[in-house]
């Protein structure tokens, strides 16, 4: 929902970093919050009382988050032009059928094929987690908690390196179109599937952290491009497009936890390695009516910004409402 609504809300110029900051925030905040609840149950009661303790301190996240409802619902409008339901009302904005919509995502190639990279990027996210400290225990010989902690390095990266996959995206878009964005894509994957096989060929614990940091990045990178590219596929479908596209990471990481559950760990990284490789390719068949291509390069035109969901600005002030 939330990548959606900054979808509807930026225009095309910057809808990629709009996307990948909101999602890198997501990230950031989810790496943090154990932090801040483990900090708060060590205040708050006793070693006795500890797990009361961690029952009564989740009624801060509950209430932070109902609050936040609370306050979206009031304050915020769903579009620059209004809220949707009255712009349903007074005729300027159609209404649609959630079925419809879903069966059109559904049957758009694209949306697939973003399924895939979103499962090669969030879904190598999730699985390195857990994957890195792997190596790191059994390679290396280090302890868990120095495991553990050599393999956060993924997830702390969240913010940074996502809003400048989203930033980059938007930088190429400026300069030729979708297939700006498209060859940031590729080259993002590319580079990831590359440095998922050099993690586990280095013979160093230094030179694996490295490999790890720069892994990291261009994972996060890639997250962020992809949500770049999604509002384009198909705009009035915007909403089920991104729902199928989001679901990819959590399948690829259930799939690629998987093999590393099946397999030496070895394997795993090399099946995952292709996999991230073989997506990387898969962007050539990324065709969006009216848009450029990988191979089909169009020159931005020289007009107003719009957002996604093709409708004009009727105003000067509209028109500023989707420019940022």
């Amino acid at each position: 929902v939330c990548q959606y609504w900054t979808s509807r809300m930026f225009a095309e110029n910057v809808v990629g970093t709009a996307n990948a900051l909101a999602g890198g925030l997501g990230g950031f905040g989810r790496g943090l919050s154990p932090l801040l609840m483990g900090s708060i149950l060590k205040g708050f009661h006793d070693d006795q009382e500890q797990l009361d303790a961690w029952h009564y301190i989740c009624v801060i996240p509950a209430v932070l988050a109902f609050s936040l409802g609370v306050l979206v619902y009031l304050i915020s409008d769903d579009t620059p032009k209004g809220n949707c339901n009255d712009r349903k009302g007074d005729g300027t904005m159609p209404g649609v059928s959630v079925i419809s919509t879903f069966r059109n995502a559904a049957c758009n190639r694209n949306t697939w094929v973003l399924f895939f990279h979103f499962a090669s990027s969030y879904g190598v996210e999730i699985t390195m987690k857990n994957a890195a400290a792997l190596v790191f225990r059994h390679k290396f010989s280090q302890t868990v908690e120095y495991a553990a902690a050599y393999a956060s390095l993924v997830g702390i990266m969240q913010l940074t390196a996502r809003c400048l996959g989203g930033h980059v995206s938007d930088r190429y878009f400026a300069r030729s179109g979708v297939h700006g964005r498209l060859v940031v894509q590729v080259i993002l994957l590319f580079c990831e599937g590359l440095l998922v096989f050099a993690f586990v060929w280095a013979k160093s614990l230094p030179i694996s952290i490295l490999v790890l940091v720069f892994l990291a990045f261009v994972v996060h990178a890639a997250e962020g491009s992809t949500f770049g590219i999604v509002p384009f596929v198909s705009p009035a479908d915007t909403g089920s497009v991104m729902g199928i596209v989001g679901a990819g990471g959590n399948v690829g990481a259930v799939a690629y936890s998987f093999g590393f559950r099946q397999w030496d760990y070895r394997v795993a990284f090399y099946v995952m390695g292709c996999m991230v490789l073989i997506s990387s390719i898969t962007s050539a068949f990324i065709h969006i009516e009216g848009r450029s291509s990988l191979f089909d390069a169009l020159q931005p035109q020289n007009k107003p910004e719009q957002r996604i969901d093709n409708e004009e600005p009727d105003t000067d002030e509209d028109t500023q409402a989707y420019t940022v």
